[in-house]
């Protein structure tokens, strides 16, 4: 389920589910995160988290390229998925 909102370095993201030819995106000013409605949930879950990681590679000035942006998104969302119980 995506919240409609998310805390993420004391800056609150409102979440939009709307239509979008791609599956994600933030923009920072104002602090936004949209996500392709038509996603099915495990995908959307997965954009939210990948946007996460943007975020905070952006806030922090980290410079990692994107596909160490994915593959840290992708293998959070497969640890969490794979054990619910543990991240409540």
């Amino acid at each position: 389920m995506i919240p409609a909102s998310i805390k993420i370095g004391g800056l609150v993201y409102q979440i939009n589910q709307i239509i979008m030819g791609d599956e994600a995106e933030v923009t920072h000013a104002p602090c936004t995160i949209n996500i392709n409605i038509n996603l099915s949930e495990s995908k959307k879950s997965l954009a939210l988290k990948h946007e996460i990681f943007e975020i905070i590679n952006n806030e922090h000035q980290l410079n990692l390229k994107h596909h160490k942006i994915m593959t840290l998104a992708f293998e959070w969302h497969q640890v969490t998925t794979d054990n619910p119980g543990v991240f409540g």
